[in-house]
């Protein structure tokens, strides 16, 4: 009787390291799943702060360098407003045209700014597809796209988008002068540089 109670008491300790190892297990793997879902919030506030690093020097460069150059523009404009007013107007067109590139320029880093990077080739097409309408349907203009679907393997960056929307901007501005009536087609593959402009 005595053994049986003492087996039996042997075997309700045995169960009970065997529930409290079980538990000890349980919760260090919620300590486990607490830490890394930690480790993920430190990691989105690392990068957050060094997006904002990089959209705080991208506007200082810009900012810095077209107030530079809308100064000289004045300086020129004010020099020459009575000996020459025809080259004074040019120098104001100059201005106001860094003016509104400049606008474009800070629009475009605080977008970029505010986008996923699991949502960066979609959005970059919707800014192409935003800009292209803006410049075109002003002057009548109907653009198509066509987009290959090695653009979706292609990586993207921060730079890689910047370059290609001034690269782009540029040229859609250029073929303003030189479609006429036609159609314009955009063809978007790899970027910042294979895409092509067509007419149609």
């Amino acid at each position: 009787m005595f053994s049986s109670a003492l087996g039996y008491r042997s075997y309700l300790i045995n169960q009970e390291k065997i529930q409290t190892q079980r538990l000890l297990t349980i919760e260090s793997e919620k300590n486990k799943e607490l830490l890394q879902v930690q480790h993920a919030i430190l990691q989105k506030e690392k990068e957050l702060i060094e997006a904002q690093a990089v959209t705080n020097r991208q506007l200082q460069n810009e900012v810095g360098a077209s107030l530079s150059s809308i100064h000289l523009y004045a300086e020129l404009a004010a020099s020459v407003v009575t000996s020459s007013p025809e080259k004074s107007q040019e120098y104001l067109g100059r201005i106001s045209s860094e003016s509104k590139q400049i606008m474009e320029d800070i629009g475009d880093i605080i977008w970029l700014a505010h986008v996923r990077k699991e949502e960066m080739h979609e959005a970059l097409l919707t800014r192409i597809r935003n800009y292209s309408h803006e410049i075109l349907n002003a002057h009548h203009i109907a653009v198509e796209y066509h987009i290959d679907p090695d653009y979706y393997q292609t990586p993207l960056t921060a730079e890689v988008i910047k370059d290609t929307l001034v690269s782009i901007k540029a040229a859609l501005k250029k073929s303003i002068s030189q479609i006429g009536n036609q159609k314009l087609i955009l063809v978007i593959k790899g970027l910042p540089v294979q895409y092509s402009i067509s007419f149609a």
